[in-house]
């Protein structure tokens, strides 16, 4: 009879194990949207063929299912061994034995599903139990949950203590507190007197909306009215990955090759890049960035070390379907063992419902509390105030009015932000790192909103809505980045910058309406430190460090180029559809051997003919719009006055000497460049030098 009952226990526990591992699979399955409307389209399924027969992002997804598995195998294993060494249990009938088991494992999923509502409220997860988290109701379950756990866990233990798995469950902890450990405030022992630099970008955050915001925003204020403010800094292209090549190489897009997101690394040479050079001066060179999906920089830009979830295809495949509790728990109370299980989703901005930039921050933090002997260059990157502008915890925004400038969730992301500056600040000022240093504070482009576009300032003025969707009237550009480069919020860049000593600015506060870009931001540091000054010759960028001194010195005489990326209708809507923008992504990328999504290079001449292309000159601005049955468009507009025309014939086109703007864009981008927007340009290139 004992044996009888031995094989019964035995047998109905591995029962339960595959019911509770049955489970746990289909809650992961729960996660993964279904939508008939929503279908794969053709091209979706040949990146996904792609991405199954690349052995490398296949690994990468593998790994992510097995530790996803582990994480709900591991606890309800231990909960069935303490279930079976209960003394009772040889008494139970088959059925309660199962019913009871089944119970038990119940009781942890509910148990981690009610945790996760109070770590992380935005949690598909979360808003099913309760809304915005009720914290009395999450700890009543929560507690009572774990009480009915303890008492199991001591009716098995009862003189039978098992030490080998207690030893384990020691170990554990252990290893997790010394992982979690607080950070240690690191004094800098560089002995070079070459200063510290810090280039601090945030996402998505125009100048205009930093003018609306700045009352709520004390961290990044304190930098900007210690700094020298460039209150006219344009974008080259409103995108990150571009946005950065252009801050590190010191020359535009067009120069270096990266003309969009995903450009492959390899066809982009470096060798002249900030970063490299400062590698060679001597100098720890650090990058940070809690978003790369769309912006894969890595340690072959001259970087010792990259901080960040991992790069990889896997990534926007892992992002989505990670909003698992035990996942979610993970990266909420355990970031450093859990950038080590998912390190695809953890610190991921992109992975959104779980993200918390708190975590991030601290991750910073631990990589800032070493001892470094050298000067140490630090590029950090803030993606929080990237669209959704939601992440794992956030709260409802207060009811403001920021229009037509900003919107409230727009705005919170931006204070989240701002919290990550501050924190960011506080380290390196408690460290020491303060004591001799740049700041550069920046963003990459700024964001536009679905307001009307604001170039044009008189009601009446505003061109009324085309059917185009290249067309400068049409209101959907006024969305996104990299798209309308006649929306100031969209073009207009933050940009300030000072050099600390003894952790204290030495230039005035000034704003300076000096025409800059970010491409001035190399030769402004080289000329700075003085490093390689000779090379600032071959850049594109001019130096900003004279009007650092000077604030009268004289505004340069500079043509500034815009252009826009990968710009199709389906991209810049207030809500994309999956199936636009998975036939958007398998039409114009693809997987490489190294599991990383990049732009087909054979789509390069069709990302092209989308772009728009534009030339600032002082207050005149020209924009040229992609060709179609009705010809080349063109807009000329006064950025003052917001006047403007789309006729060569007129006065306005006159007093801008529009003439002189457009072979300044033909010279720039070149005939062939500029066919892209006419096949017939070239002619009337030629008829015009007649």
């Amino acid at each position: 009879m004992d044996n009888t009952q031995a094989y019964i226990k035995k047998s109905t526990s591995i029962q339960l194990s595959l019911l509770s591992y049955g489970i746990a699979l289909f809650l992961l399955y729960l996660q993964i949207p279904f939508n008939g409307e929503e279908s794969i389209p053709p091209h979706g399924w040949v990146l996904l063929r792609q991405l199954l027969s690349n052995p490398s992002a296949a690994w990468d997804i593998l790994q992510f299912c097995i530790a996803v598995m582990l994480i709900h195998i591991a606890p309800i294993t231990f909960i069935l061994a303490l279930y079976k060494r209960v003394p009772s249990v040889l008494h139970y009938s088959t059925f309660r034995i199962i019913l009871t088991g089944v119970g038990y494992t119940l009781l942890w999923h509910i148990s981690i599903a009610f945790i996760n509502a109070m770590l992380i409220p935005r949690s598909d997860w979360a808003v099913g139990i309760v809304y915005n988290s009720n914290t009395v109701l999450n700890l009543s379950v929560i507690i009572g949950s774990n009480i009915i756990l303890l008492s199991l866990f001591f009716k098995a233990m009862r003189g039978r203590i098992n030490y080998r798995a207690a030893g384990l469950v020691v170990s554990v902890l252990c290893l997790s507190f010394f992982l979690h450990r607080s950070n240690t405030i690191v004094q800098a022992n560089n002995h070079s007197d070459k200063p510290n630099i810090f280039i601090i970008g945030v996402d998505s955050f125009s100048i205009n909306q930093y003018e609306a915001y700045k009352d709520y925003l004390p961290n990044i204020r304190k930098i900007m009215e210690d700094s020298v403010q460039f209150v006219d800094t344009v974008t080259p292209l409103g995108r990150t990955f571009t946005a950065w090549t252009s801050i590190l190489s010191g020359k535009y897009p067009r120069e270096t090759g990266a003309r969009d997101n995903l450009f492959p690394l390899n066809r982009i040479d470096t060798s002249d890049f900030l970063s490299k050079k400062l590698q060679s001066a001597g100098y720890t060179t650090l990058l940070a960035m809690d978003d790369r999906q769309f912006s894969n920089i890595d340690n072959s830009w001259g970087f010792d070390k990259v901080i960040g979830p991992n790069v990889g295809v896997a990534d926007f495949v892992l992002s989505s379907l990670s909003d698992i509790p035990a996942i979610n728990i993970s990266i909420s109370a355990f970031p450093a063992v859990s950038e080590i299980i998912f390190p695809f989703t953890t610190y991921n901005r992109a992975a959104w419902k779980s993200y918390l930039p708190k975590r991030f921050s601290d991750k910073l933090d631990r990589e800032l509390a070493q001892d470094f002997d050298s000067p140490i260059f630090l590029a950090v990157h803030f993606c929080i105030a990237h669209t959704p502008y939601k992440w794992g915890n956030i709260t409802p925004p207060p009811k403001l009015d920021f229009s037509p400038i900003g919107t409230n969730w727009h705005y919170k992301a931006i204070k989240a932000a701002d919290d990550q500056v501050g924190q960011l600040i506080d380290t390196l000022g408690k460290s020491g790192r303060l004591k001799n240093a740049i700041i550069v504070l920046l963003s990459d482009h700024g964001e536009g909103l679905g307001f009307q576009t604001r170039t044009f300032t008189a009601e009446s003025n505003i061109p009324p809505a085309g059917e185009n969707p290249y067309d400068f009237k049409t209101l959907e550009f006024s969305f996104g980045h990299g798209s309308n480069l006649n929306e100031p919020n969209i073009n207009q860049a933050v940009l300030g910058i000072n050099q600390y000593i003894d952790s204290k600015p030495i230039a005035p506060h000034s704003k300076q309406t000096t025409p800059a870009t970010l491409i001035d931001i190399m030769p402004t540091i080289l000329e700075l430190t003085a490093i390689d000054t000779e090379s600032q010759k071959s850049l594109s960028g001019i130096s900003l460090a004279p009007f650092l001194s000077n604030p009268k010195e004289p505004l340069p005489d500079r043509f500034r180029f815009l252009e826009t990326g990968l710009s199709t209708f389906a991209l810049n809507t207030r809500s994309p559809s999956h199936t636009d923008l998975l036939n958007t992504m398998s039409e114009f990328f693809t997987i490489n051997s190294s599991g990383r999504l990049e732009l087909i290079l054979d789509r390069y001449p069709s990302v092209m003919r989308k772009k728009t292309l534009a030339v600032i000159h002082g207050k005149w601005q020209l924009t040229m719009y992609p060709f179609n049955e009705l010809g080349i468009r063109q807009l000329l507009f006064n950025r003052e006055s917001g006047e403007w025309t789309d006729k060569t014939e007129s006065s306005l086109w006159t007093e801008a000497n529009g003439q002189q703007l457009k072979e300044k864009l033909i010279g720039f981008f070149g005939v062939d460049g500029m066919e892209a927007l006419d096949p017939e340009l070239h002619l009337i290139h030629l008829k015009s030098r007649i």
